[in-house]
């Protein structure tokens, strides 16, 4: 797994800290990138799985 919801938490984090955005852990459903961090709305066929207020 290249990205695990451990690290993309800890990413997610260090983001909102820097940005000051809410920041929102997706999973995606790809084998290649299963999760991904953004401040938008997810995609189609995206799932939220955190919110980092």
């Amino acid at each position: 797994m290249l990205a695990s919801f451990e690290r993309c938490y800890a990413v997610a984090v260090q983001r909102r800290h820097q940005s000051g955005y809410i920041q929102l852990i997706l999973l995606t459903g790809s084998p290649l990138q299963p999760y991904r961090i953004t401040g938008r709305a997810p995609g189609r066929n995206e799932r939220i799985v955190a919110i980092i207020v």
